[in-house]
């Protein structure tokens, strides 16, 4: 079923900030609950969605609840993460972004996404390529040609692996120390990469990104409320760069 977009009242305890609806911390939920956090957030989400959304691995399950305590349904209620997370997901698909998208931004911080989920994770790598791919299409054909020329040494690096002049002139010293990893920092590669991943390559780029981007973490943070399309961005890079770490020579 598919939901449907509509504003609604902010459920009693919630905190408007930053263009989200957050949900009142320090306690659990009920799947009514949750329906209207989400709405709350532009989404009009679903029961039959929100089954979806757990079956994903984007949410945490419910506890057994109701008057049997067996089962699962309206009784029972859903941890303080579901809470944040379906919020999370109502305000990014309110946004127009992709599932995919989604899967790859929440990723660093549910490890159970790669345990559960890997061979999920590794499509919505590949499907996210494919539609950054085309987003880059739509915008460079939406440029007149002078602006266009600007992105020149961007566009021969993301299409063609090509590091030109131009390009390294542009670029920090520590990028440029980094030059044989840009000539393959295309989407040809990283698609190839993409297509090459398994679960137990999956699992070790994890522990690898959370370590090596430990110093980062505000930064990534600030991404994943601000702009989860250029988080996904990040990780699927810093995966092709594991990838091609873990090649032999």
């Amino acid at each position: 079923m598919r939901a449907t977009r509509k504003a609604a009242r902010i459920p009693i305890g919630s905190v408007a900030w930053n263009g989200y609806v957050l949900p009142h911390r320090g306690r659990t939920y009920h799947r009514d609950e949750l329906i209207e956090i989400a709405q709350a957030n532009g989404y009009g989400l679903s029961s039959e969605l929100l089954k979806k959304w757990r079956l994903w691995r984007f949410l945490p399950g419910p506890t057994p609840g109701g008057a049997t305590g067996k089962g699962r349904g309206k009784g029972q209620t859903w941890p303080e993460g579901a809470g944040w997370r379906v919020a999370w997901i109502a305000h990014w698909l309110t946004a127009t972004l992709t599932y995919d998208v989604l899967r790859l931004a929440i990723w660093p911080w549910t490890p159970e996404l790669e345990r559960d989920r890997a061979d999920k994770l590794a499509r919505s790598a590949q499907r996210f390529l494919a539609q950054d791919r085309a987003y880059h299409d739509s915008v460079l054909e939406s440029m007149d040609e002078a602006r266009r020329d600007r992105f020149d040494p961007y566009v021969a690096l993301i299409y063609d692996g090509d590091v030109t002049h131009e390009l390294i002139a542009a670029m920090s010293a520590s990028d440029v120390g980094n030059e044989a990893f840009l000539h393959r920092l295309n989407f040809k590669a990283m698609s190839a990469s993409m297509g090459a991943l398994t679960p137990s390559t999956l699992s070790n780029y994890a522990v690898a990104f959370r370590t090596s981007l430990a110093d980062r973490h505000g930064d990534l943070v600030a991404l994943f409320w601000d702009s989860p399309l250029t988080l996904s961005r990040i990780v699927v890079r810093e995966l092709h760069r594991f990838m091609i770490e873990l090649a032999p020579p």
